[in-house]
């Protein structure tokens, strides 16, 4: 698990960090698990999810309500994805408030 910089909030407290996972300054990540590879951007909040392989959340990112992410998944910056749950190899470019499969 690499950390950018040691200012990353007091909130990590992820169940499992992949090798190879990057958390940037200021991110929160609570009772989720974060696999190998993946990269979450700076200020943003993970709570109850699972972020797949070589997955990119980006920047003041939003994510809760047992959100589950596939291998591959790209957030753009500034969304909030709500039990979202998206299957492999997918972009999202907008927000998901109510709990939906994306396929």
């Amino acid at each position: 698990l690499e950390i950018k910089e040691r200012k990353v909030s007091s909130g990590i407290n992820a169940e499992y960090g992949g090798p190879g996972c990057v958390i940037e300054d200021g991110a929160c990540i609570q009772r989720s698990t974060i696999m190998k590879g993946s990269k979450v951007g700076s200020h943003s909040w993970i709570s109850n999810s699972i972020v797949g392989w070589r997955c990119r959340v980006g920047k003041w990112v939003r994510m809760e309500g047992v959100s589950v992410l596939g291998e591959d998944v790209v957030i753009k910056d500034e969304l909030y994805v709500n039990g979202g749950r998206i299957l492999p190899h997918k972009e999202i470019g907008a927000s998901v408030p109510n709990p939906a499969i994306i396929m």
